[in-house]
C-alpha cells in the first residue's frame, strides 16, 4: 500500500485538492463439508451432513485507509442436516429430515469505535457507529454505512414411499420456521454535514472551524427488526407404470407461506381497500401489531399460497 498523498488537481475540470491511496486488502475464505452415515439396523439408516462457508469478515477499502471502508465485511453460512431412513416393509419406506441453516452477514464500518456522538454536539448515541457523512467542497467526501444481519431457518421433512403393483406413491410434509434479525444505520448515517466556505471563504477552513453550511440528522439513528414466518408444504405423487414403455406421473403439491411477523411492531403494509381520510383516495398504511400479523379482511391476499398439479 502507499501513503495518503495530497495532490493539486489542475486542468480543464477545475482546481481542487483530493486524497488518493492504493490499499492492499487481505481476503480470508474458509469452506468445508463432511458427512457421517451410520447403519443402526437392517431397517434404519442414520446420516448427518454439514456444509459451511466463511467469507471474512474482511476489511474493505474506502477512499483512503482512514475512512469510507469497512472494518469487516463478509458472510458466514452453516447448513446442517440430520436424516433417518426407516424400512417398515419392503414396499413402505419413510424418510425423516431435520435441517438448520444459519447465515450471518457482517458490514461493520471502518470507524466503528469512533464514538461519533461524543464528538459531534447534538448527535444522539448510534446503534451502528462509524464516520459521519461529510462533504467539503473540492475534497473527497466521507461516509460509512453499516448493518448486521442474522437469518436462521429450521426445517422438518417427512416423506413416505409406498409401492403397490404398478404404482409408486410418494407423499410428504414440510415445515419451515424462518427468522431474520437486522440492524441498519439509517440515512444519513450519523448525520450529514456540508462545508462550502460560506463563512471563511475556504471550505476546508469552515470544516476546521466546525461551521457547516447545512446539517442533517437521522431519526431514528438505526432500525432494528426481528422477523419470523412459518412455511408449510405438502405433496402427493403417483408414478403409474402402465406398460413397460409408458409411465404416467400424477401429482399434487400445496405450499403456504405466511407473511412476516415483527417482534417490536416495526413492520407495516398498505391496505389498498381502505380510504385515506385526508386525501379520500384508496390505500392506507397500517402498522402490524407487535409480534403479530395483520388481520384485516382480505388479508389473505398478502399471503403466499398456491397449489401445483
Amino acid at each position: 500500500s502507499s501513503d495518503v498523498c495530497s495532490s493539486d488537481l489542475t486542468g480543464p475540470a477545475g482546481n481542487g485538492v483530493n486524497l488518493v491511496e492504493n490499499i492492499g486488502i487481505p481476503q480470508g475464505v474458509e469452506r468445508g463439508s463432511y458427512r457421517i452415515d451410520h447403519k443402526l439396523s437392517d431397517k434404519d439408516q442414520l446420516a448427518f451432513s454439514m456444509m459451511f462457508g466463511y467469507l471474512g469478515p474482511n476489511p474493505s477499502a474506502g477512499a483512503t485507509s482512514k475512512f469510507g471502508g469497512m472494518a469487516g465485511i463478509g458472510e458466514h453460512n452453516v447448513n446442517t442436516n440430520l436424516s433417518l431412513n426407516h424400512i417398515f416393509t419392503p414396499t413402505i419406506i419413510s424418510e425423516t429430515r431435520l435441517g438448520f441453516l444459519h447465515v450471518r452477514i457482517f458490514r461493520q464500518p471502518q470507524n466503528f469505535a469512533l464514538g461519533t456522538s461524543s464528538i459531534i454536539p447534538g448527535l444522539p448515541p448510534q446503534g451502528i457507529d462509524g464516520a459521519p457523512q461529510i462533504s467539503i467542497l473540492n475534497i473527497v467526501g466521507m461516509s460509512e454505512a453499516g448493518s448486521s444481519d442474522l437469518s436462521q431457518n429450521i426445517s422438518f421433512v417427512e416423506n413416505v414411499t409406498i409401492t403397490r403393483g404398478a404404482h409408486t406413491i410418494k407423499t410428504g410434509l414440510t415445515f419451515n420456521w424462518a427468522t431474520h434479525y437486522n440492524i441498519a444505520a439509517t440515512t444519513p448515517q450519523r448525520g450529514a454535514y456540508s462545508f462550502t466556505g460560506r463563512y471563511s471563504g475556504i471550505a476546508y477552513a469552515d470544516f476546521a472551524l466546525g461551521y457547516p453550511n447545512t446539517t442533517q440528522l437521522p431519526s431514528p439513528t438505526s432500525i432494528i427488526g426481528k422477523f419470523a414466518a412459518p412455511r408449510y408444504q405438502a405433496f402427493l405423487q403417483d408414478d403409474w407404470r402402465i406398460t413397460s414403455r409408458l409411465t404416467l406421473n400424477l401429482g399434487f403439491r400445496y405450499e403456504y407461506t405466511s407473511p412476516y411477523a415483527e417482534k417490536w411492531g416495526n413492520i407495516g403494509y398498505i391496505d389498498p381497500y381502505e380510504t385515506e381520510p385526508v386525501t379520500g383516495g384508496k390505500g392506507v398504511f397500517k402498522w402490524v401489531p407487535e409480534g403479530g400479523y395483520h388481520t384485516d379482511r382480505k388479508s389473505t391476499r398478502l399471503n403466499s399460497s398456491h397449489a401445483n398439479v
